[in-house]
């Protein structure tokens, strides 16, 4: 299930918004404009991230990003294109509990 960021009041300009996706809370802080990281930054970091929480499935990680299993294999490959270490594919079925983890239907 899609939700849309729930961005909560600033109410003053000292104030960094938070932004609220599925549970999961991120807090932005302020940066000098060399800071701010490009969007395929953020993409590379986010899919990574997922994958590290997918244990290495891809099946799992394409699911949880919402995107196709093609595309995650090709952002991997222009990922390992440019350098970055993406460990093999994980070998293996994962147990219903992580199942259930990465499906968020239980807390850890």
């Amino acid at each position: 299930m899609k939700s849309t960021p729930a961005i909560s009041n600033v109410s003053s300009a000292t104030t960094v918004p938070n932004i609220v996706i599925d549970k999961a809370q991120i807090t932005w802080r302020s940066m000098t404009r060399q800071e701010v990281p490009t969007l395929a930054k953020v993409e590379q970091e986010h899919i990574l991230q997922t994958l590290k929480i997918a244990r290495g499935n891809r099946t799992h990680a394409a699911n949880i990003l919402g995107i196709s299993l093609r595309t995650l294999r090709n952002k991997i490959r222009q990922y390992r294109d440019q350098g970055v270490f993406i460990a093999p594919n994980r070998a293996g079925r994962v147990s219903n509990k992580e199942r259930a983890l990465l499906e968020g239907k239980v807390s850890a």
